[in-house]
Order: C-alpha cells, then sequence, then structure tokens
C-alpha cells in the first residue's frame, strides 16, 4: 500500500516524522457534517482521505496513518486509549471521580485544567477513569532504545514526540530534563504521573495507584508576564484582526501551578483493532453532545510547527513563535529545533467573511482542504451552517471554549 523511502528508525526520524505529518495533514471535522451514514474507521479509508485526497482527520484517522509510518519504518507501536480533558480547574480529578463532581471529560475537543486541591475523606479511590476513552494515542518504541508518546491528531498536538520510560509498570517520563521537551511553538510538553495533580496526589498514592498505568500529558506556555501587548484593527478583509505578542522563557517552569493537564493516556491498555474505536466514531458523529456536530473545525502547524493555526466556523487564529537568535541551534536533532533560547510569540485572529464559497476558498488557500464536488459542500452547508453576525464574530455558540481546546490562550497559565 505505501511505497515510502525509509530512513533509519532513530529518534531523530521520529522526530522529523511527527513533524512533518502536523505541519503537512490537518486536523479538520468537516467530513462529520459532510458524510451521510458512518465514516470509514479502517487504515484504508484513512489513507485514502489523508494521503491519497490530501484531506484532515481526527485522532481515528491520524494516528492509523501515523502507525502504519512508523510499522513500515521499523518502529514497534501501540495504540493506546485516551482522554482529552475540558477546560475546567479540576477536570483530570473529575476523570477519576476524586472529590466534588463538576463536569466531566471530552474527547478531541477537550481543554484541561491544572486541578487544585486534594482527594475528600471517604472518597473511593479507583484508578480508573470514569468515562469511555475518546482519544487514540501511540506509544512508540526506537529500535537503538527509547520510547515516545505520538500523537498526530488531538488538533492542538505537540510538534515533537514525548520521551517515556518503563516505571512501577507504566510509561512515565523520562527522568532526565525532568521529560519536558521545547516545542517549536514556544511551549514545553511533557509525561508525567497523577501525583503531579495536586488533586490526584491521595489517588496515586492509594493501593494500587503507584503503579498505576495512567498518565498525564501536560503542557505549560512559560510566558514572561508583563511583557505582551494587544492591538486591535480591522484586516484587509473587513473582519476585525486583533494581535497580542509575548514573550517565552527557555526553560521550562519549575511551578506546577505552570502546567496543565491536557489529556490522560492509559499505557496498560492497547487498542487491538480500530474497529474497537467505532463507539468513538459513533459519538463524534453522531451524538448531539458532539462538537464535532456544532462547529467546522480546522487546525495545522506551518514553519516547522513554529505557526498554528486554528479555524473555528469563521474564526481563524494564527499564533506564530519566533525564537531568539540564540535560541535557534540545530542542537541534537539535526536541523529539528526547538525554543532553546526564549523568543516572542505573536497572535494573529482574524474573521473569515463570505458565503460557502468564499469560505471554501479560503478554507483551499490556508489549510489545503478542498470540499469534494458541490454535494459535499451542501451536505456541509445544510448540517453546519456557518454563523453569521454577532455569532460569526465570536465563533459561534461556545466558540471560544473550541478555541482554548485546540489552541491554549498565551498567558493563562496553570488553569
Amino acid at each position: 500500500m505505501m511505497a515510502l523511502l525509509s530512513p533509519p528508525p532513530t529518534a531523530e526520524t521520529l522526530f522529523r516524522l511527527h513533524c512533518a505529518h502536523l505541519t503537512v495533514l490537518p486536523f479538520e471535522n468537516l467530513s462529520v457534517s459532510a458524510t451521510d451514514g458512518p465514516m470509514a474507521n479502517t487504515l484504508d479509508g484513512a489513507w485514502a482521505k489523508l494521503v491519497t485526497s490530501r484531506r484532515g482527520g481526527w485522532c481515528l484517522e491520524h494516528n492509523a496513518v501515523l502507525a502504519a509510518a512508523c510499522t513500515h519504518l521499523g518502529y514497534t507501536v501501540t495504540p493506546r486509549p485516551g482522554w482529552i480533558l475540558r477546560r475546567e480547574r479540576r477536570a483530570a480529578a473529575d476523570l477519576f471521580g476524586v472529590g466534588p463532581a463538576r463536569g466531566g471529560a471530552g474527547g478531541d475537543c477537550g481543554g484541561g485544567g491544572d486541578g487544585d486541591g486534594a482527594a475528600e475523606a471517604g472518597d473511593e479511590l479507583t484508578v480508573a477513569p470514569t468515562l469511555p476513552s475518546r482519544h487514540l494515542v501511540l506509544e512508540v518504541g526506537v529500535p537503538d532504545g527509547g520510547t515516545y508518546l505520538v500523537d498526530g491528531g488531538n488538533g492542538r498536538s505537540f510538534a515533537f514526540p514525548l520521551p517515556l520510560r518503563n516505571v512501577g509498570g507504566g510509561w512515565t517520563a523520562d527522568a532526565a530534563g525532568g521529560g519536558a521537551i521545547a516545542q517549536p511553538d514556544g511551549t514545553w510538553w511533557r509525561v508525567v504521573g497523577l501525583d503531579a495533580d495536586p488533586a490526584l496526589t491521595a489517588l496515586a498514592a492509594a493501593e494500587g495507584g503507584a503503579g498505576s498505568t495512567y498518565r498525564l500529558v501536560q503542557y505549560a506556555v512559560a510566558d514572561d508576564e508583563g511583557t505582551s501587548s494587544r492591538v486591535r484593527g480591522n484586516s484587509g478583509g473587513g473582519g476585525r484582526e486583533d494581535h497580542r505578542r509575548d514573550q517565552v522563557v527557555a526553560t521550562p517552569p519549575s511551578d506546577p501551578a505552570a502546567w496543565t493537564s491536557y489529556y490522560v493516556m492509559d499505557t496498560g491498555s492497547t487498542v487491538a483493532r480500530l474497529a474497537d474505536m467505532d463507539g468513538v466514531r459513533d459519538y463524534f458523529q453522531f451524538d448531539a453532545a458532539s462538537p464535532f456536530r456544532k462547529h467546522r473545525l480546522l487546525t495545522l502547524l506551518t514553519d516547522g510547527g513554529r505557526s498554528h493555526m486554528v479555524l473555528v466556523d469563521r474564526r481563524l487564529k494564527v499564533v506564530t513563535y519566533t525564537p531568539t537568535a540564540e535560541g535557534d541551534p540545530d542542537g541534537d536533532r539535526g536541523g529539528v529545533v526547538g525554543h532553546a533560547g526564549g523568543g516572542t510569540v505573536t497572535t494573529r485572529t482574524t474573521e473569515v467573511g463570505g458565503d460557502e464559497a468564499a469560505w471554501a476558498a479560503a478554507v483551499d488557500a490556508a489549510f489545503g482542504v478542498r470540499l469534494e464536488g458541490p454535494g459535499e459542500a451542501a451536505r456541509l452547508a445544510r448540517a453546519a451552517p456557518l454563523p453569521v453576525g454577532e455569532a460569526a464574530e465570536q465563533g459561534g455558540a461556545g466558540g471560544d471554549e473550541i478555541f482554548w481546546s485546540l489552541m491554549a490562550e498565551r498567558g493563562a497559565k496553570g488553569r
């Protein structure tokens, strides 16, 4: 099925592959509304859509293709279930049923919170999520040593894979450097145990908790507060255009509150077949609560991962990281670089105006995604109409929540 060049399956190759996947193949949900009947949930279907037709997709499609590429190159790949968290301070604690319930967890459009507080007396400390998995991630082993978390399909992903090592029967962050990896967009990402969340400390220490296979995938923005500014004006297309500039420091934050838990992964469970995730497909495509049925979503990394574009209905946000000269070394990744010396982040938000045809043209220009003829365009317009007026300016009802889900607001530390 694949006719690919085969570079050696090293860590450097994996870093390059992961970043290339996220900068070429968009995350998008247009097929959810534009498809009659259940979407294909097979490798052949995902390959035909993402590679042959050069469309985007969601986690099941992205990580099916990425897993096939990694396997082809000689890596060991194990699909794992995940839970992307909502934008609530106690989201991770709520997922595990610790303390008073304040909402649950979501799927591909979740956010996260650092979760303060502790388990209350009388809580039943069961190390298991209270909701079914709605995300798919990959554990990838490098033949010459090292294991990494790989995820090409959550819409607000890390460009470089995250290192793991075996501790207590499960994979957790490598102790070297705290396990945090500098990403090209000015963020830091890491994988840690449940005890990194203060609200889950008691759970992690409970019987069976220390050996739990559940891990938190966290990120930190590392803003230098007090240096940002915002300017507003009109874009050339007549829509509102916002700009924001923030300074990014060169080292990962030491304060645990500066880290946000974005999702949970289970390193002890294996997703044997894509068909085992048909329930995830059915939820996002048909359930009334699915965020994919309420908004049109597209995201893509560009410029080697330094820029991140997110389109929610009519609102297009582009966050661009510009490293300082001394913070742009090749390092040990053969030209694949993070942000070792700090730099500046610029955020720009514009509105995509016009009718359906103008919107489709803008999507093609920005993301390289083309609707498959008038039939798909008509189904999309009927099932997920574009917002107008004030709703368009706000990105539709709940648009800000989805924006946060797919790309963290700068300066929103430890939320």
